[in-house]
Formats: structure tokens, C-alpha cells, sequence
């Protein structure tokens, strides 16, 4: 108790000295989540977290149809005082803009899994890119040998060693082209991981369980959607950015064989996550100009989706219900009750470019 009397106002003054401190801490770690951030990364999740607050009680702004991106402006989130307006990181006099696109997809238990993804704009200091727009805006479109090809609405990765390489979490993907929406479609970039039919059902035609080629009550459709639901096969970053999307299931003559998806996309589908390529696919990602039909043994080179063969497709023959198309060196009609891998095709959405160049030593990084 001596000591303490003697050393009162020592003591008192190191107390004080240690709130200041404390009050000092906690000023810097708020700012933390408002405008005041010390990287453009961090200011995208202040972002993000305060969208996220926000959101909770506008539930009217959120989107009501799975795959529907919903945009809500920074504006808003500052008038309900969910976070202090924001300024380039080297700049306090440039102020900082943006919005969060909002998409949602169902789990197991078909319950609402929402995304909210932070676009920041600083003047000319900094932006937040969609990989959609980042590569469109950087790779530049060829008209021969290995890139990005406009074809239609569509762009399109062909040639042998495109830099179309994309990583999410710890698997690596193959873009094979993006839509006139910005739908990025993605395909496994090495043999797959679906194995088994495509359909073993007996078929009146032919009076043996070879299988009925309609995709629509296939049992590759079944396994496809069995490996989706199966909770170790994919991040959870990956079931956020996959997305359902219209896919081709419409049958295709025989003896049709142009490079052409006219009969493929006949008829659609968009009620899965998961598909396999379609017969044009393949094709048209060859740059030889002896690629001239699905028949053309040349149009296995200069192609990065040929060590994906032999693999079943999605196309199945119009001509004979228990005969699909798969590749080999040419296209080749097997019947739907042959075992076979197969490599898996998705869509891919609402996501931000974070780093790469989309070669394998640096591929395409998304957040």
C-alpha cells in the first residue's frame, strides 16, 4: 500500500498512457471497415461486408431467380450509414465509387446461398474487373493459331496452347468461351471425373439394355448430378460460381458433318449445374485447316481439348436411339450403354479477376 501511495500519480499516468493505446487500436481497426482501408483489396471486402449488412434488411433488393445477377450501388449503402465514403489508397482527394453484384445458389438442402461480390472504382487509380471483361479487354481476338476467336456472339478459345487456363481453389480448368452475357464456360482440365454410362435402360428398338439416348433421363445426366451433390467434390468457392445454364441436348444426324451446334442446340436444357461437351465443341477448338468436318482426323492438332479423348459428349445420334457421339480420333458413334469417363462442363459467373495471365504457370485467378 506504500507503494502505491508514493507511486500514484506514476502509476496513473501509465494507465492513462495504456487507454490511449487502447482507444488508439480500436480507432484503427474500425476504420478497417469503413472507407479507410490500406489496399484496394481490403476495400473491396469493407465492401463487401457492409452490402452484406445492408442486405439484411432490404431483403426486396436481393435476386429472385438463380443465375440473375442483382446490382446494388455504393450510394445507397453510404445513405443508410453502413460504411464511410471511400478514397484511392495513395489519394485522399479521389473518391472512390462502386457496387456489389448479388447472386444466389441453392445448397443441398435447397436453401438460398448468396454471393455478394464488391466492384470498386477510383478514378483512373484503380477498378475491379469481372474476368469476363478483364480478358476480353486484354486478350486480343485472332483470326488464325492459338487465342481468342469471335465466332457469332460467342468468344472462343481454340488452338493448341490458348492461355485459357483457370484456376479455382485447388483445381484447374480449361475456359472455353464466354457468352454474350459474360457466362464463362469452363471444362476439366484433365481426364475426368465422371465414369460410367451414358444410359444401359433396354430399348424396345433394339431389344437389348444398350441404353436410350435422351439426355433428359439419361444415367449420365443422373451420375453428373450425383457427383455435384456429393459434398467433397467441389470448394465451396466453386459450387459459388458455378451456375445453371441453357446447355444443348438436341440429337444430330448422322450423316451431318458439319462443325456447325445447329441440331445440338435444337433443344436446350438449363435445370443442371453440370454437362459434358457437345460434338462441336471439340471441333471447332482445332485451328488446322484440314479441320474441315467432324470426320477430319486433322482435327485432333492444334487443339487443347484432344488428350481429353476418348470421351462421350452430350449429342446423341438422331438417327438410332441407343447410339451416342463421342471423340476418339474423329467422331465416332458408340452405343450409350459403353463405360466411359467423362470430362465435365460447367458455367461460371459473377466473379472478379484477381491475378494471372491465364497460361499453366500463371492461370486466370478469380475471388
Amino acid at each position: 500500500m506504500k507503494f502505491i501511495r508514493e507511486n500514484i500519480l506514476k502509476i496513473l499516468l501509465v494507465v492513462g498512457v495504456l487507454i490511449i493505446i487502447i482507444v488508439i487500436l480500436i480507432a484503427c481497426s474500425s476504420s478497417g471497415s469503413t472507407g479507410r482501408a490500406t489496399s484496394y483489396s481490403k476495400m473491396e471486402d469493407n465492401l463487401k461486408n457492409a452490402a452484406t449488412r445492408y442486405l439484411k434488411s432490404h431483403s426486396e433488393l436481393l435476386p429472385t431467380e438463380e443465375g440473375r445477377i442483382e446490382q446494388v450501388q455504393m450510394d445507397s449503402i453510404y445513405t443508410k450509414k453502413q460504411m464511410d465514403k471511400m478514397t484511392a489508397i495513395d489519394d485522399s482527394s479521389v473518391k472512390c465509387d462502386g457496387y456489389v453484384n448479388v447472386s444466389y445458389r441453392l445448397n443441398e438442402n435447397d436453401e438460398k446461398v448468396y454471393r455478394v461480390v464488391p466492384h470498386v472504382k477510383c478514378a483512373d487509380k484503380y477498378e475491379t474487373e469481372d474476368l469476363y471483361i478483364h480478358i476480353l479487354k486484354n486478350e486480343e481476338l485472332v483470326t488464325e493459331l492459338d487465342g481468342l476467336y469471335k465466332i457469332g456472339n460467342e468468344y472462343i478459345f481454340r488452338g493448341e496452347n490458348p492461355n485459357n487456363y483457370l484456376q479455382i481453389g485447388e483445381r484447374l480448368y480449361r475456359i472455353m468461351s464466354i457468352d454474350e452475357n459474360g457466362y464463362i464456360k469452363i471444362v476439366t482440365n484433365k481426364k475426368p471425373y465422371v465414369n460410367g454410362v451414358w444410359d444401359d435402360r433396354y430399348n424396345v428398338n433394339t431389344g437389348k439394355e444398350d441404353g436410350i439416348n435422351n439426355y433428359n433421363v439419361s444415367r449420365i445426366r443422373e451420375s453428373l448430378k450425383e457427383y455435384y451433390d456429393d459434398k467433397d467434390s467441389y470448394s465451396s468457392l466453386e459450387k459459388d460460381v458455378f451456375i445453371k445454364h441453357s446447355i444443348c441436348i438436341g440429337k444430330r444426324s448422322e450423316n451431318n458433318k458439319e462443325i456447325n451446334k445447329t441440331e445440338e442446340c435444337s433443344m436446350t436444357l438449363d435445370e443442371d449445374y453440370l454437362s459434358l461437351p457437345i460434338l462441336y465443341d471439340y471441333f471447332i477448338t482445332s485451328v488446322d485447316k484440314n479441320c474441315k468436318d467432324i470426320y477430319s482426323e486433322s482435327c485432333k492438332n492444334y487443339n487443347y481439348m484432344a488428350p481429353l479423348t476418348i470421351m462421350p459428349t452430350l449429342t446423341a445420334s438422331k438417327d438410332r436411339t441407343n447410339m451416342v457421339f463421342e471423340i476418339g480420333d474423329t467422331a465416332m458413334l458408340t452405343k450409350a450403354s459403353r463405360n466411359r469417363k467423362a470430362a465435365i462442363v460447367t458455367y461460371i459467373t459473377n466473379v472478379t479477376y484477381t491475378s494471372g495471365k491465364g497460361t499453366l504457370e500463371s492461370p486466370y485467378m478469380i475471388k
